[in-house]
């Protein structure tokens, strides 16, 4: 997959910035079009005394090309508060290699799916051609 961007645990780094999806920004939706083929996945800037005031307002990344998207659902016990606060983003696969996500700036392998895990644990799992990112200022 070929994304125009770095992801790096809780971190989006692109257009020589470095944002915090985790403290600083509130995940606020998803889009699967099945026609396009496409997800997309919008975060909105945290009001939070500690987020930069520099940063976008609001953040698109979109995949394209889609060959795979899953969604796991979220944890019933955990309140809805945690829907929107993303815990990691690494890599995921079917292998029994693997237990769980596997944070790397690389897929170890092709094959592999971009895994956003939430606090609430839901999962959001893509294997598309390429990525890119909006940066809403």
């Amino acid at each position: 997959m070929d994304e125009q961007f770095t992801l790096r645990d809780v971190y989006l780094c692109a257009e020589g910035l470095e944002l915090d999806l985790h403290n600083d920004y509130d995940f606020c939706a998803l889009h699967y079009s099945v026609e396009n083929r496409s997800v997309s996945l919008y975060w909105r800037k945290g009001d939070g005394e500690w987020v930069p005031g520099d940063g976008p307002r609001e953040i698109e990344l979109t995949y394209e090309g889609v060959e795979r998207f899953e969604f796991h659902p979220r944890d019933a016990e955990l309140p809805f508060t945690e829907d929107d606060c993303l815990f990691t983003v690494g890599y995921w696969t079917d292998e029994d290699c693997a237990n769980g996500i596997y944070v790397a700036s690389d897929p170890p392998d092709s094959k592999w799916l971009r895994a956003f895990e939430f606090q609430s644990r839901a999962l959001v799992l893509i294997l598309a051609k390429q990525a890119h990112v909006i940066l809403n200022r």
